[in-house]
């Protein structure tokens, strides 16, 4: 957890250092899904730190403009490779009673 600033407490107070390690906790558990069902088998062993340079540095650019955020991608590659984990996830859901 120390790669997710899990021990970098934000305050002094008991309830928000609770609510900052839950949330850290939830974090590695989405981070440990995106790998194993988005992500190639050679980087599923993946350290956060490798994810975000590979995978968010290489997508785009971050742009805030006119109140909004964007993300500005780099080329389609990158497209492509932002796009496969939501199609994954998409496919691994299970089907609601309504669809």
């Amino acid at each position: 957890m120390n790669e997710l600033a899990g021990w970098c407490l934000p305050s002094q107070k008991f309830g928000a250092k609770a609510a900052w390690l839950r949330m850290n906790v939830l974090l590695y558990n989405l981070l440990s899904a995106f790998k194993r069902v988005g992500l190639p088998e050679e980087m599923q062993d993946a350290r956060p730190k490798r994810l975000r340079f590979l995978v968010l540095n290489t997508v785009g650019k971050v742009v805030r403009h006119a109140r909004e955020t964007l993300l500005r991608f780099a080329a389609a590659v990158a497209r492509a490779l932002s796009d496969a984990p939501r199609t994954a996830f998409r496919l691994a859901r299970p089907a609601l009673a309504g669809e």
